[in-house]
């Protein structure tokens, strides 16, 4: 789904895009989703210990995504 602030220099390069975003939430979704329902889990529960893991894991999804899109633009601004 595109956003209004979003520009894209052709088509093929809003289906890469698509691609990627589509990637990046099909495997961020499942660790949202422990994260949030066991938000409010006993620390140490089985239910606490899932949430802990998809918070950590979606963290680092996360951040290794926003690294890669940094050095997206650092590469093209290198040009």
């Amino acid at each position: 789904m595109r956003r209004p602030w979003q520009l894209y220099c052709s088509d093929a390069c809003r289906a890469v895009g698509d691609r990627e975003f589509r990637s990046i939430g099909h495997r961020a979704a499942p660790a949202l989703l422990a994260w949030q329902m066991g938000r409010y889990a006993p620390k140490g529960s089985p239910l606490g210990d899932l949430s802990r893991a998809g918070r950590n894991y979606y963290s680092t999804l996360a951040a290794g995504w926003l690294r890669d899109r940094r050095a997206r633009v650092a590469a093209v601004s290198d040009r």
